[in-house]
């Protein structure tokens, strides 16, 4: 295809038309899309959306010459096989809506053991009649039992014959008036105006992108997904591969996700990490059949270091993606990381500590990995990238998805040995208030602690009475026999929270200027300077 456009004139087609193409061949869904996953509730909403004449939403369709992998069945529903035509079309965005409006009109029956949802739907005519009718006026089958004749099969509605046979149950029965509102209701759903919106594009990051701006609040389509869909064969399957790479990962770095592995094969390709180019990818690994391998054997590596000598065991404690990325992208051309183990641990607490990887551009991160291989190959002993500014300012605020209050996160992990390092592959779970109605944004006010275990230690680490002070130290608290602890031993019997929070303001004083000087020193260490 040559066409340069991406979106034309959205097409108003009946939703009869779509079931029909869906059900023929002429509209499939990638197999890059996530599970069906659509409840009870959600698939009963939408006849009733449809009854109500309200909009449940334009279908998105990827149209293009591209062959790729698609699902060849959905909860036991076995799915068309591609028509052979010049233009295949690809549902992007509402295969939820398109596979439930499938599953319950097409009259198509699970093949593979029990369905994990209840089929078929039908509408109960009786409850159908009242005026605040709702969703709950359809009704999945009892188990063992034949439906009540004034129950209307989804099924029939675009089923002339089977909506023959319905009406025919009815007749001479006491509700035969429901005969002509099971004919309005088949009319209603065979002539309802679905959306169709293409996409006409032969370009796969235009399709990914396309996809992820429009479809933000539901589901993601990755480069990962793409990449799997364009190389997928019956002997290769891009996701398999890499689960089969992950497994080989130690500890919880077997959930990193494709994504990051991605990011590998573009540095090794010479790729901007930034832009979605998954056919020069797929061309480097039809060139180059060891791509994978050496990916694979980077991020195992990069894993490997990060887990013995980082205290990051997970991508949670990781301060920045691209970091693993950089390590593996140095392992993967032969370096031994083991081997530069100094160079590369001040390397990688500076660039964390400085927030380096924060907004940076893509051509500025080629010299970060090209820096790092050199310092791995020996051509530079300087562990400090280019273009670093050798300054940190203190941290005034706590916040869980900021790289410094994982830092903070971090130290106070290494007061627990190994047991601080697996709490922080839990994340942001683990970030405890020392006060629960104090300041949340207060680094001063948060501990490290796994979340079974919080209540039980706060009610220890504020304990009027001496306490463990191998614990509090182990927490950045003073020292039960400290004199910030007077004045909460005196406020220890009046019931006045107020009175208890001011005599508890003495206790995150000290803490927070505790903190600031072990910061402080860690800076110093990493021969960083601190801002004024």
């Amino acid at each position: 295809m040559s066409a340069t456009k991406l979106f034309d004139v959205p097409t108003i087609t009946r939703l009869q038309v779509i079931v029909e193409n869906f059900r023929g061949g002429h509209l499939s869904i990638p197999d890059f899309q996530r599970p069906f996953v659509w409840s009870d509730k959600q698939r009963l909403q939408l006849f009733d959306s449809i009854l109500k004449g309200l909009p449940i939403g334009s279908l998105l369709i990827w149209r293009t010459s591209k062959m790729i992998a698609i699902k060849e069945s959905i909860e036991g529903f076995k799915l068309a096989a591609p028509v052979v035509e010049q233009t295949r079309n690809y549902v992007l965005d509402g295969q939820q809506r398109l596979f439930t409006l499938f599953a319950a009109l097409s009259g198509a029956r699970p093949e593979e053991g029990e369905p994990q949802r209840r089929w078929p739907i039908y509408l109960d005519l009786l409850a159908d009649r009242a005026e605040d009718a709702d969703e709950s006026r359809f009704r999945f089958p009892r188990r063992n039992t034949d439906p009540p004749n004034t129950w209307l099969p989804l099924s029939a509605l675009l089923n002339t014959r089977e909506l023959f046979r319905f009406q025919r149950k009815l007749e001479g029965s006491p509700h035969e008036e429901l005969l002509d509102r099971a004919e309005e209701i088949a009319n209603i759903v065979r002539d309802y105006p679905l959306a169709l919106v293409p996409i006409l594009t032969d370009k796969l990051n235009l399709v990914t992108q396309s996809f992820q701006r429009i479809n933000s609040a539901g589901s993601q389509m990755s480069e990962a997904h793409m990449l799997r869909a364009l190389t997928y064969k019956e002997t290769f399957d891009f996701s398999e591969s890499f689960a089969d790479l992950a497994d080989d990962l130690p500890g919880r770095w077997a959930d990193l996700g494709e994504q990051p592995f991605v990011n590998i094969l573009k540095a090794l390709c010479g790729l901007s990490i930034y832009q979605a180019d998954v056919e020069k990818i797929q061309k480097a690994m039809e060139d180059d059949p060891e791509l994978l391998a050496r990916g694979g054997k980077g991020m195992r590596a990069a894993a490997e270091f990060a887990s013995a000598h980082l205290h990051t065991l997970s991508p949670t404690s990781l301060p920045y993606i691209y970091q693993f990325v950089a390590l593996a992208y140095a392992a993967a051309n032969g370096a031994n990381l083991e081997d530069h183990r100094q160079a590369l641990e001040r390397w990688f607490w500076v660039t964390a500590y400085t927030e380096f990887f924060t907004g940076m551009p893509a051509g500025q991160l080629r010299v970060v990995f090209a820096h790092l291989r050199e310092i791995c190959e020996g051509e530079t002993a300087e562990p400090l990238p280019p273009n670093l500014t050798p300054t940190c300012s203190r941290v005034e605020e706590f916040r869980s998805t900021s790289v410094r209050s994982l830092l903070l996160m971090h130290r106070l992990a290494r007061r627990q040995g190994e047991r601080g390092d697996q709490l922080l592959t839990r994340g942001s779970e683990t970030y405890m208030r020392l006060l629960v109605k104090g300041p949340a944004s207060d680094p001063a006010n948060r501990l490290l602690a796994a979340p079974e275990v919080q209540v039980a230690l706060r009610k220890k680490l504020l304990n009027l009475d001496p306490a463990d002070d191998e614990l509090r130290q182990e927490h950045v608290l003073p020292p039960a026999t400290d004199t910030v602890w007077t004045e909460l031993r005196a406020a220890g019997s009046q019931r006045s929270h107020a009175a208890r929070m001011r005599a508890l303001a003495p206790v995150l004083t000290w803490r927070r200027q505790k903190l600031a000087h072990e910061e402080e020193a860690t800076l110093r260490g990493l021969g960083l300077n601190l801002e004024d």
